[in-house]
């Protein structure tokens, strides 16, 4: 990937892409736990923001999304569409 070419990527494209990488383990994993996971990761995420700590918000951000996008496609979900 060139610099700055994920900057024109649609969220299938995200989601396809973390499919790819994480698509073997996510389809092990019960959709109870990816569920858990990713209210972690939105917990994590209320505690920077009460904190107001942007660095942190910065960190965790990311994370959620690729979890939704594994969650949704777990799911049988297309972000996009939705």
């Amino acid at each position: 990937m060139t610099d700055g070419a994920h900057r024109k990527w649609r969220i299938s494209d995200w989601q396809k892409m973390f499919a790819t990488i994480y698509g073997h383990r996510n389809r092990v994993s019960s959709q109870t736990e990816m569920w858990f996971r990713l209210l972690e990761e939105i917990g994590e995420l209320v505690r920077e923001t009460r904190y107001r700590n942007r660095e942190g918000i910065k960190y965790h951000l990311p994370d959620i999304f690729a979890w939704t996008c594994a969650f949704a496609a777990v799911n049988g979900f297309d972000l996009e569409g939705i």
